[in-house]
């Protein structure tokens, strides 16, 4: 896109210096400015005019930017009768330069009478990401890279590849009658569906226009992901202690209600700090985050934490909050001296094989990995880190995680109560019995790792036995009155697989 869609400008000069200021339209755009429009950017963009130095001056209060080009003019107004060089003429070449648009940025119709139309991509509001209908779900959750500030997860030179067993054949119960897979995939809006039995893929179907290499939302499954990381980064002693306080990592949260608060707390999301997870309230904190990471807002998640309060004692009760796995993420942030996605791609995603570069989304440009949601992995890599937990953390015999990591974490830290199922509908029909490091515990003692709008992970171990659904769960206001619930047909599903293959083949 072109720099004048995002910016105006003015320009004046003295002798042969020309001086062009740059005002964004949306001072939400500043940073990402900041980033784009460089004064070595703007040198090559006038080099066939600015023979000297090109200076940029930040104006971070009033959202602007100063450019000071020498020898641009030619030699001078009052030597040269290279007009067009002069005055106003530079600040409109300026804004004739290329620039990438803004995470999520929505143009805006200044469009001038008898303009060329020219295509353009229709992107859906990033800070309604919670908040989509259906017809933009299935769009928006394969192309979040697009609407919020990222960084690659690389993959490695050579991918592991799968091995492949029996095609799994199975019916499971409805209210209706008797279900196939392929009434499990329309019924429930998926868009992937993996399924591994003692190291085999015995399933593997896409829905929604889904391909193997799109990235799907994680939403929060990246949560049990990112948790994952703390055990790797305790292993390689990178973090002490999970007792560790919190503020021992991120100093900045002295005298909040974060400083009672230890690595563990995190973990099993027992901050006791006050927190709204409701999705379909647009002023919940939960939205209040989401809009800052649209928005891509420098420390806006950390302005949002420091104002917290403490509603009950660390440790004692647990609350769904996804504030505490983004400073999760900042604490292994701090202590492994490297950005997250670069580690978990140096730790699991190149050791294990994976075949698709995943991201981590960002709080703001160049900014800090959001920990607990809306990563993008495709399916197949899904597969690949269930994989690698059912295998305890060890690839080609080397171990990545702590020798008892895995029932560490798979141990109940919280038992759901009947006032968690009353407050949280999903617990009892998710079957979900208690909360771990991060991962939800399923009646049958599976790890389970659940995000929004139906995306799960299923790890029973006992099995050998890995369930990856992707999907697009309508949300409350846009469900018929007469709708199934989705997450417990899930669960209905998962007890067919189950039955389907036994305890012990594939």
């Amino acid at each position: 896109m072109k720099l004048r869609e995002l910016a105006h400008s003015r320009t004046g000069d003295k002798g042969n210096r020309s001086n062009i200021s740059l005002i964004p339209y949306d001072p939400t755009h500043y940073q990402h400015l900041r980033e784009e429009v460089t004064a070595e950017r703007v040198k090559a963009h006038f080099r066939d005019i600015v023979h000297g130095a090109v200076e940029r001056y930040e104006l971070p209060l009033i959202h602007s930017f100063n450019f000071v080009l020498d020898e641009a003019l030619g030699g001078g107004v009052s030597r040269s009768l290279s007009l067009d060089t002069h005055g106003k003429a530079l600040s409109s070449a300026l804004l004739e330069m290329d620039v990438s648009a803004p995470p999520g940025y929505a143009p805006k119709h200044r469009v001038a009478a008898g303009a060329v139309a020219t295509p353009t991509a229709h992107l859906p509001k990033a800070e309604d990401f919670l908040l989509w209908p259906p017809n933009v779900q299935a769009y928006g959750y394969r192309i979040v890279d697009k609407l919020f500030n990222s960084r690659p997860i690389r993959k490695g030179p050579s991918p592991r590849p799968l091995r492949y067993g029996h095609q799994l054949e199975l019916s499971y119960q409805t209210a209706n009658g008797a279900c196939s897979i392929a009434d499990f995939i329309d019924r429930n809006a998926l868009s992937g569906l993996l399924v591994l039995k003692n190291g085999q893929v015995v399933l593997e179907q896409y829905g929604l226009g889904l391909l193997p290499s799109d990235r799907w939302s994680t939403m929060s499954t990246v949560k049990s992901i990112t948790a994952t990381l703390v055990g790797v980064a305790l292993y390689d002693g990178a973090i002490h202690s999970l007792d560790d306080s919190v503020t021992k990592y991120v100093p900045s949260l002295l005298g909040s209600a974060y400083e009672e608060v230890t690595v563990k707390h995190l973990l099993t999301m027992t901050s006791g700090v006050a927190w709204n997870e409701d999705y379909t309230d647009k002023q919940s904190d939960v939205n209040r985050y989401s809009k800052s990471l649209a928005d891509g807002v420098p420390g806006g998640v950390f302005a949002l934490l420091k104002a917290l309060a403490r509603e009950h004692e660390a440790g004692t009760h647990w609350r769904y909050n996804s504030g505490d796995t983004f400073l999760l993420g900042a604490v292994l942030r701090s202590a492994i001296c490297m950005p997250v996605a670069d580690y978990l791609s140096r730790k699991i995603w190149q050791p294990c094989g994976m075949e698709f570069d995943a991201f981590y989304t960002l709080e703001s440009p160049d900014g800090l990995e959001i920990g607990g949601s809306r990563a993008g992995i495709a399916l197949r890599d899904f597969g690949r880190f269930a994989q690698f937990m059912l295998d305890d953390g060890v690839v080609d015999g080397k171990r990545l995680l702590p020798d008892g990591w895995n029932d560490d974490a798979n141990r109940h830290a919280y038992t759901f109560s009947d006032a968690d199922r009353a407050l949280m509908p999903q617990i009892a029909s998710g079957a979900l019995a208690g909360y771990g490091y991060s991962w939800w515990i399923a009646a049958d003692g599976a790890m389970t790792a659940v995000g929004f709008a139906g995306q799960r992970i299923y790890i029973n171990r006992a099995e050998r036995l890995a369930i990856v659904t992707l999907g697009a769960f309508p949300q409350p206001g846009y469900r018929g009155p007469d709708e199934h619930d989705r997450v417990a047909e899930v669960v209905a599903f998962t007890e067919a697989v189950k039955s389907a293959l036994g305890s012990s083949g594939a």
